[in-house]
């Protein structure tokens, strides 16, 4: 286990949350929720059938009573929530039922009701259908913003920032990315963060749409949360060496960034996998904010270890919220 699950484990078994797993009937899941259990990281809620699940539990070695099993196509919430579907798609009754019983809908309908602090999801679903129902279901009035932590070899963990699925975002929306980035950072590190707006200019060397988008996010930081430690616009290299740094803007201007705001989903998303694929550094994420309740999201092929991890992450969460 690398230094940053142990931190958000440890920092989940603070006070244990009731957290989703949708996709119960995944072999992973059951793994996952193993682990969970056993090191008291949260109490997993699994959506799918009980009979597939109790054996699949047995097949894994998990107590079937540690966790909570929910069935959505005959629990007993299943017309209350399909009138709150009813509600928010203004569609007829029927077709509410029968939606309702898709257990990433019902889930978060969970979520939304109080019926658990937090949910995964995602193993066999798109990022974008994660996000496009945590919209509609749970809100996001400023929009969803994506955080992956990079542990890196040598123990630097790193914090990349975005847009969810903005290739164009807004310097208001840039802005939400740099503070939910930050906040995320810092309750699931213990470090202070330090935040660098990136682009291909330095401190106002070039003058297109794209650096004054930048430059503007980063005035608005600074005026909405004064208390958060800001850089920018800035190239990578003055972002994170303090020798560049010094050489091209000062020493006064120099920030060691640990967490990374790009300028679109597009950027961060090829960088990541530049800095994954040539350094082998652990990637934690897509850690999601912008929901009113916590929901994540699993990347694909997802291993029952980052699973818990996940969990974990979501329950720090709750425990934020």
């Amino acid at each position: 286990m690398n230094e940053l699950s142990r931190r958000i484990r440890s920092g989940a078994r603070r006070r244990i949350k009731r957290i989703i797993l949708a996709e119960g009937e995944d072999p992973r899941i059951i793994e996952a929720a193993k682990t969970v259990v056993y090191e008291c990281i949260a109490r997993p809620v699994l959506l799918g059938r009980e009979r597939i699940i109790a054996r699949l539990a047995r097949s894994a070695g998990l107590d079937r009573d540690t966790v909570t099993v929910v069935d959505p196509s005959c629990d007993g919430r299943l017309s209350f929530y399909a009138e709150i579907l009813r509600e928010i798609r203004g569609i007829p009754l029927e077709e509410a039922r029968e939606s309702v019983k898709d257990n990433m809908s019902f889930g978060m309908l969970m979520l939304r009701c109080g019926a658990a602090d937090g949910m995964v999801c995602g193993a066999c679903e798109p990022c974008a259908d994660v996000i496009g129902r945590g919209s509609e279901l749970l809100g996001a009035k400023n929009g969803v913003c994506a955080t992956f932590l990079l542990n890196m070899r040598d123990g630097r963990i790193f914090s990349f920032s975005d847009c969810a699925l903005a290739n164009r975002p807004t310097a208001e929306q840039v802005c939400d990315a740099a503070e939910l980035g930050a906040r995320d950072h810092e309750q699931l590190t213990g470090e202070g963060a330090r935040i660098a707006f990136l682009s291909y200019s330095t401190y106002g060397r070039e003058a297109t749409e794209a650096v004054e988008r930048m430059r503007r996010a980063m005035a608005l930081t600074g005026e909405r949360y004064p208390r958060l430690f800001i850089g920018g616009e800035l190239r990578l290299d003055a972002a994170m060496d303090e020798h560049v740094a010094n050489f091209r803007i000062g020493a006064d201007r120099a920030c060691s960034a640990n967490v990374l705001v790009f300028p679109d989903a597009n950027s961060a998303i090829v960088s990541r996998r530049i800095v994954q694929r040539l350094t082998r550094a652990r990637v934690l994420g897509p850690v999601l904010r912008g929901f009113s309740k916590p929901v994540n999201d699993l990347r694909d092929r997802c291993t029952a270890e980052e699973i818990a991890d996940m969990v974990a992450v979501t329950a720090v969460q709750a425990e934020g919220i």
